[in-house]
């Protein structure tokens, strides 16, 4: 979200590291990139952890202010949508920034049942929809850090070896994480604000059925629950893991919006893009495991990807 599947070297792989850290330091002392999108054309210098500590506490309550009424809509009439095969209502295209070590699973190394037409995905993947990355850095190559801080992702991200997956999904196996997930409309209407766990509208989206389920992960928690319980048990401890890290492997927070954009921790007013989850822990009534079948359009570097 690499040409169809490039073999980085491991003299590359460190060369690309370095690069990456030389882009950090750099923002250290300038936050942001004039003339990138929606970015603001000057910002106070501010240490990338410390405002990223910032975007965790700001983050944590929702307010009406924030509420954005132009969140995109995955609807046949959105001419911007990039639709499978030109056919409108088939296949949506989207976009995902994975660390590139996690690419096997989309070239069909670590799971031979993936073809680039029709490949598994057993996990919830966060996406945002193409081209949407692409035109808000104008035709320019961002450094790693501020797609890190657009996607509202730890300053740490950008360190790593990278890629975009670009998948082909189909809107049945995506929701919007808010409190009504539906990916249709414009906006997020939680009942009440500040946001909430207990907020949620009486009619859920249609693909949540009264025995759909989502894999709650955070907290030490592994366990199927409905929709309400995912958001909830993702509300309680997402902004609230220690940061940084207290050892490899630990769980990071993030600055979760509940609002279906990104935190983009890079820009004053912290709207980034419309995000969205493609579904792919889903099982049925029956306990059994359905992951959602995508399309695998490309997968490229965080460079390839903006130098196309």
């Amino acid at each position: 979200m690499k040409s169809r599947f490039a073999v980085v070297s491991i003299g590359a792989e460190y060369g690309q590291v370095a690069m990456n850290m030389l882009w950090v330091m750099l923002f250290a002392v300038v936050l942001s990139i004039a003339g990138c999108g929606s970015d603001s054309s000057s910002q106070a210098p501010v240490d990338p952890a410390s405002a990223y500590k910032s975007a965790l506490l700001d983050a944590t309550w929702a307010t009406p202010a924030e509420v954005y009424t132009g969140l995109t809509p995955i609807t046949a009439d959105n001419t911007e949508l990039i639709w499978e095969n030109n056919v409108v209502g088939s296949r949506v295209l989207v976009a995902s920034w994975i660390k590139t070590s996690d690419a096997k699973w989309y070239n069909g190394t670590a799971d031979p049942t993936c073809k680039p037409e029709n490949c598994p995905v057993g996990v919830d993947l966060w996406v945002t929809v193409a081209p949407e990355m692409k035109d808000f850095f104008s035709g320019t190559v961002p450094s790693p850090l501020r797609v890190a801080q657009l996607l509202g992702v730890t300053p740490e991200a950008a360190l790593e070896d990278r890629s975009f997956v670009e998948l082909w999904v189909s809107p049945k196996d995506l929701f919007r994480p808010c409190p009504d997930p539906e990916i249709t409309d414009r906006q997020c209407q939680p009942s009440s604000y500040p946001v909430q766990s207990a907020d949620y509208p009486y009619s859920m989206f249609w693909n949540f059925t009264s025995d759909e389920k989502v894999l709650a992960t955070e907290g030490g928690v592994w366990e199927y629950r409905d929709y309400k319980g995912w958001f909830e048990n993702r509300t309680q401890f997402i902004y609230s893991y220690p940061y940084p890290a207290v050892s490899a492997g630990a769980s990071l927070p993030y600055p979760w919006t509940r609002l279906g954009y990104t935190y983009d921790w890079g820009n004053p007013n912290h709207i980034g893009l419309s995000e969205f989850v493609l579904h792919g822990r889903r099982i049925d009534q029956q306990g059994q495991r359905k992951p959602a079948m995508v399309g695998v359009r490309s997968i490229k570097t965080t460079v390839e990807y903006f130098a196309q």
